[in-house]
């Protein structure tokens, strides 16, 4: 290689090229790429630094409440008007037999719903009663309406993670150029 470098520059040119190529690479890898996966604590004060870049839908929760018969529906609507939580109506309507009443909270984004409501509409205390198989019924009702708000890390961390390694690599550069004087 070494008498190549000299008898054929253009060769020589190609291996200091590819030799600066993987040196770059080596160095952008450890000052940006790995850096970024690897520094939870940084990557949580980015985050925390600019959540509102990282915007979720607005959401809803429902309860879903199945009852064995229109008798336990009627129980649990006039436990509900009374104002009694959800473990305590469980506790009271399954006292004789477990299957009375099952509940179910589900959170869900504003595509899903309009895809598919269930005859509720979009706003707190919207409810609807339903009939399944046989004499189930089933009672829900939306218990919250959750407003835009940004994602949690988890749920952002791929876009946080490539917006913290652009920002890492902008500094490393900033850096590179107050250090060294650049020529052409």
């Amino acid at each position: 290689e070494i008498r190549l470098s000299y008898k054929y520059p253009p060769f020589a040119d190609l291996m200091k090229e590819y030799m600066d190529g993987i040196l770059l690479f080596e160095l952008t890898d450890q000052k940006v790429w790995s850096k970024a996966v690897k520094d939870s604590v940084g990557l949580q004060a980015f985050y925390n630094a600019n959540k509102k870049n990282y915007p979720d839908e607005e959401k809803i929760k429902v309860s879903t409440y199945t009852c064995k018969n229109a008798d336990v529906l009627d129980q649990l609507n006039k436990l509900r008007t009374k104002g009694t939580s959800d473990d305590a109506i469980k506790a009271k309507l399954n006292k004789k037999d477990p299957d009375n009443v099952t509940i179910a909270t589900e959170t869900i984004k504003r595509n899903q719903f309009d895809l598919d409501n269930r005859g509720l509409d979009w706003k707190s205390g919207s409810s609807t009663t339903t009939s399944g198989e046989g004499s189930i019924k089933k009672f829900m009702i939306v218990t919250e309406v959750i407003p835009v708000q940004p994602k949690l890390l988890e749920e952002a961390r791929g876009y946080v993670v490539a917006d913290y390694q652009e920002k890492l690599e902008k500094d490393w550069i900033q850096k590179l150029r107050e250090k060294y004087t650049v020529h052409i």
